[in-house]
C-alpha cells in the first residue's frame, strides 16, 4: 500500500478594495482543500504589509484601488520583496482593458469580475503548475 502525501495548501492573500468582491472570492475558495487564505487586504498598502508578514504563495489582486493600485503592488514587490519566491499573481478586475498590461507584469492569469467559478478553477490550476515548477527548480538548485 502506498502512502499518498497531500501537498501543502496554496497560501493565498485576497486583495480588493470592495468587501463584496473579497467575500465572493473567499466563498469560491472555501470548499477547496488545497487552498488556505492566509490574509485579506482592502488596498495596496495593506496588501504589501500582509505579503510581508504572511508570505503568501499567491495573490488574487485587484487593479483599481485607491492610493496604491495593483500594478503599484507588483512594482513594489519586484523591487523590495523576496526575489527568491515572490507571490504569483492572478489579477481580478472589472476592467478587461488592463489584460495586456497585467500579463506584462508576469501575472499568471487575469480574471474579470464577477469572477466565475470555472475561470477561477483554471487560474488556480495554472498557479498549482507554476508552484510545482518553482518547487522542482528549487530542489534542483540544492
Amino acid at each position: 500500500m502506498t502512502d499518498h502525501v497531500m501537498p501543502d495548501p496554496i497560501t493565498i492573500c485576497i486583495v480588493d478594495d470592495e468587501p463584496l468582491a473579497r467575500r465572493r472570492l473567499t466563498q469560491l475558495l472555501a470548499d477547496l482543500s488545497d487552498i488556505e487564505i492566509v490574509a485579506s487586504a482592502c488596498d495596496g498598502r495593506d496588501a504589501l504589509g500582509k505579503v510581508s508578514s504572511h508570505k503568501p504563495e499567491l495573490l488574487l489582486l485587484d487593479i483599481e484601488m485607491p492610493h496604491v493600485d495593483g500594478f503599484d503592488v507588483i512594482e513594489t514587490l519586484q523591487t523590495t520583496g523576496d526575489v527568491t519566491a515572490p507571490p504569483l499573481i492572478i489579477f481580478t478586475t472589472a476592467f478587461p482593458d488592463f489584460a495586456a498590461q497585467a500579463y506584462e507584469t508576469g501575472a499568471i492569469d487575469f480574471l474579470t469580475k464577477p469572477v466565475q467559478p470555472e475561470r477561477l478553477a483554471i487560474a488556480l490550476e495554472r498557479a498549482r503548475s507554476a508552484l510545482l515548477a518553482r518547487d522542482a527548480m528549487a530542489r534542483l538548485e540544492l
